[in-house]
């Protein structure tokens, strides 16, 4: 990244180190006022060097030289190599007096200048951002490795020695540190390198750092306010009076005896932006109490809410049809195992929402009131969304799937399920579906005309309509091309419909 620039001049094809002008004079009359160019080449050398880290272009010059020698008739153009070079930093510049016998400027002739100079090739230090997120997050190919500062800020001391650890391409980077509240901090990173040395990253990049902050709850063997460690919070607890979160702004799971947690507006720390598995309890079902209403709880910042009620077997989820859901992009396993949950939810906007994975499997009570006003157009994964879901029978007729790929055993054993999900424009679009097994298994009561799907994405309907015992409709046109499992399609189905009306897989 050393940087040079100097100036040569040219006469004939005999190069030296210094600089060398050559004359191209045309004669003129003497003029008293008249002076050939190459008596000021020193000083357009001085010009060109004013230009160290990049080449002139010849309007920009030509604006430096009118600058310097105005309305003298000096004017600039961009000498033709006529030899190869192999520094391809490297111009010829021919300055011309413009003098003649007719007009008032100083100087005629024609001198040749050669400007060199090595191109800036430090590295700008955004290109490392993830590098330097991922130490003041103590990541390592973003997994965590550390977690001495998930609680605490860095001290400048601590970072700096961190950076210099990461090894030797990183050296002459440097960081400065703002705090700009409680649990919001900002290192500045800037790296030295410039034409002066070897360093090779330049200009400054800024990481933000949002602190975890503990929870705070009532120990109930002595009644008094106790604070979590590392967000661990004991079993045994039930009443939690601050909700606090981890280095991934991800709110701490609670134990499975909790009742109590505050439902408030502040309740959740605008820095959460993760309620991922916040009440689960699989697989401790015989301990569960919590039925809770949070109707006031601000999740407007929130993206994850997977796993969030998983078998929280007394939950009925009183007041989750205000929450304003609409940045949340994963409901996967959401309510899965919450046998007595059954809210309206047609307020939630979901435009964001990606990921129904399971969402409401074994939720035996649900009826699915409210999905018709939902907004699914950017869920690509419907695997299992109704899976034992025995109550549901939601009106979906008109949801947008035209970017799901997987709805494997979506209504496995939805038994009441027996809705119109006929594709329409844009309504039960199934063009991008390659998964389409054990979709309808135990089905009973499914009769829908899907007829005009298009399956010529799917590989796999094993067990496609196994048990499903009302369907009859004819799907003989299906293309099924792509399909290799086809194993119990429609194995204990109904009986009523006949071969003849079912896809012709490909057996070989």
């Amino acid at each position: 990244m050393k940087k040079l620039l100097t100036l040569l001049g040219i006469v004939g094809v005999v190069t030296t180190t210094s600089t060398t002008v050559i004359a191209c004079s045309t004669k003129v009359p003497e003029i008293q006022a008249v002076k050939e160019i190459n008596e000021i080449s020193g000083d357009l050398e001085k010009i060109l060097q004013r230009r160290v880290k990049a080449q002139w272009t010849e309007k920009e010059l030509q604006a430096e030289i009118d600058l310097e020698y105005s309305n003298q008739g000096i004017t600039v153009e961009k000498s033709k190599q006529t030899t190869r070079t192999f520094e391809l930093q490297k111009n010829s510049w021919i300055f011309i007096g413009n003098a003649t016998r007719t007009n008032q400027h100083h100087y005629h002739g024609r001198v040749k200048l050669e400007h060199r100079w090595n191109k800036d090739t430090s590295t700008d230090i955004w290109e490392i951002k993830d590098v330097l997120t991922n130490l003041v997050y103590e990541k390592k190919n973003g997994t965590d490795v550390l977690k001495d500062y998930e609680y605490k800020a860095w001290t400048k001391e601590a970072l700096d020695e961190a950076v210099h650890d990461l090894g030797g391409e990183y050296a002459g980077i440097t960081v400065s540190i703002t705090k700009e509240d409680d649990f919001k901090w900002r290192y500045t990173f800037t790296g030295d390198g410039d034409i002066s040395q070897e360093h090779q990253y330049s200009n400054h990049v800024d990481v933000k750092h949002i602190l975890g902050s503990e929870t705070k709850y009532i120990d109930p063997t002595n009644n008094e306010e106790k604070q979590s460690t590392n967000g661990k919070i004991p079993e045994g607890v039930t009443e939690v009076t601050q909700i606090g979160w981890d280095g991934n702004r991800q709110v701490h799971k609670m134990p499975v005896t909790i009742e109590k947690v505050p439902n408030e507006q502040d309740s959740i720390h605008p820095y959460i932006i993760s309620l991922s598995s916040m009440f689960f309890f699989r697989g401790n079902s015989a301990k569960v109490k919590f039925n809770q209403d949070l109707s006031n709880w601000n999740t407007s910042k929130i993206i994850d809410m997977s796993f969030m009620f998983e078998d929280v077997t007394t939950f009925e989820g009183k007041g989750l049809k205000s929450w304003d859901v609409s940045k949340v992009e994963n409901m996967k396993y959401m309510f899965s195992g919450s046998p007595r949950f059954n809210q309206n939810l047609s307020e939630w906007k979901t435009t964001s929402l990606k990921n129904m994975q399971y969402m409401f499997h074994n939720a035996t009570a649900f009826q699915g009131n409210g999905l018709e006003s939902w907004d699914v157009s950017k869920v690509t994964n419907m695997y299992g969304t109704f899976r034992k879901a025995k109550a549901f029978n939601g009106n979906i007729t008109n949801w947008d799937t035209s970017k799901v790929t997987d709805m494997g055993s979506m209504f496995y054993e939805a038994i009441l399920f027996d809705k119109d999900i006929k594709t329409g424009d844009v309504k039960w679009n199934t063009s991008k579906v390659t998964d389409m097994g054990s979709m309808f298994y135990g089905a009973e009561k499914f009769n829908g005309d899907i007829t005009n799907w298009d399956t010529s994405k799917v590989t796999d309907m094993g067990s496609m309509f196994e048990k499903a015992k009302a369907f009859n409709h004819d799907l003989s046109k299906w293309v099924v091309g792509l399909v290799t499992d086809f194993n119990r399609f429609a194995l204990r189905a109904n009986p009523e419909w006949k071969d003849n009306k079912k896809p012709t897989f490909n057996k070989n």
